[in-house]
């Protein structure tokens, strides 16, 4: 029986505005769970995208949240999604370095 494990541990994005690879897939992987924490002073927002090997962006699982300082966010909208062989999962955020995201799921085999 398949269990869950750690996919992406407090990774933080390194620029502004730019959509940058938290994970990358390569075997199929279900989200179990989603937290991302804003451990700065300032309001911050960000993007969350699960895009194929393709690398074609339809549109994102979470189009644009806030993160209000000192709390956190559990990025809904993507538990129970897969990220597809290949694929990636990719965040965007207003601020480098104010927000951590943590990933749980399964590897489906």
């Amino acid at each position: 029986m398949a269990k869950d494990s750690v996919l992406v541990d407090s990774v933080f994005t390194s620029a502004p505005n730019s959509l940058e690879t938290i994970y990358i897939s390569a075997i199929p992987a279900l989200i179990k769970a989603v937290t991302i924490s804003n451990t700065t002073e300032i309001n911050a927002a960000y993007t969350m995208n699960i895009v194929p090997s393709s690398g074609d962006i339809t549109k994102p699982e979470i189009p644009y949240r806030v993160v209000p300082r000192l709390t956190a966010d559990t990025g809904a909208e993507v538990v129970n999604q897969v990220i597809p062989a290949g694929g990636t999962l990719r965040v965007s955020t207003t601020a480098a370095n104010s927000l951590a995201f943590r990933v749980t799921g399964r590897i489906l085999s």
